[in-house]
């Protein structure tokens, strides 16, 4: 739902601007954690959000408890604020462009212009660009969204954070790996580049449940650093995220805040309604 705040309180009305349910089947899915709003001059108010299961506070996690979504998505609506939003009729999940990651080429040419495309299906759609995440299988539960997802000003990246846990043998240790995806936020292309376009990188039995960045400015350019609030699952798991990416990011790690330095972005293209600097705050959920 969507309200216009800006005239006389006794003015406002909400709008139904999107339904967020399955592609297969039509049944509604949870939205646990809070949406980034972004308003990008010329391209209008944007929304990003991601989901998850839903369980109650305080109970037994069996699967009989709380909302267990069919499927699994992060997603962007464009400039939610546009006629083309009916309320009568809003746009749901099978309206958005959908980011096919698993079905682009390895390298070269031919994944640039798998990227390329992405850009040009986004850009025609009229609502906006949705990923959905893995589903289950036979050695992984379903990949869900684990922290709210995050738009890093400096960067102009977005930011988001998923968990897919291991399937528990009974009396075994809780086990998984988080992706960190990193998002161009007005046309769903990946910014991990590094010539061949990396949406998502992996660290191994820790869960990420917080992001939020600081911009500074080195040698007169922007320089972005990410902080991550974890969950880390092994005594191991900040070491080894240490050896795995240490020579990608300007790393550093203690039990519960990871730092790592921010890819380069669209920071020359977009251009940003001034913004107000905020605290971040995480809760912790399973």
């Amino acid at each position: 739902l969507y309200c216009e705040m800006e005239n006389e309180p006794e003015n406002w009305e909400l709008r139904n601007i999107f339904r967020v349910r399955t592609q297969a089947g039509g049944l509604p899915i949870a939205l646990t954690h809070a949406f980034e709003v972004v308003r990008f001059r010329g391209l209008g108010r944007w929304l990003f959000g991601g989901t998850s299961d839903l369980l109650a506070v305080g109970i037994d996690q069996g699967r009989q408890k709380g909302l267990y979504n069919r499927e699994q998505y992060i997603f962007a609506l464009k400039d939610v604020e546009s006629p083309s939003y009916d309320p009568n009729s809003p746009p749901d999940l099978g309206d958005l462009y959908e980011l096919r990651i698993d079905d682009l080429p390895g390298e070269g040419d031919a994944r640039k212009d798998a990227i390329g495309a992405i850009k040009s299906g986004v850009e025609e759609n009229d609502h906006g660009w949705c990923l959905r995440l893995a589903p289950a299988n036979e050695t992984e539960e379903a990949e869900y969204v684990s922290a709210s997802p995050h738009f890093n000003t400096g960067n102009n990246v977005l930011y988001v954070a998923t968990f897919t846990p291991d399937i528990q043998a009974e009396g075994c240790d809780f086990t998984g790996y988080t992706r960190l995806y990193a998002f161009d936020p007005t046309t769903g292309a990946p910014v991990r580049d590094g010539g061949n376009g990396l949406y998502a990188i992996r660290f191994n039995n820790v869960k990420v449940v917080g992001i939020t960045s600081y911009t500074r400015q080195v040698e007169g350019r922007d320089v972005s650093d990410l902080y991550l609030a974890v969950k880390p699952l092994s005594p191991s798991a900040a070491g080894e995220a240490k050896s795995e990416h240490g020579d990608d990011f300007d790393f550093f790690a203690d039990d519960t805040i990871w730092r790592l330095s921010a890819p380069p972005g669209r920071s020359d293209e977009l251009d940003l309604d001034p913004v107000v600097p905020h605290m971040q705050y995480w809760r912790e959920t399973f």
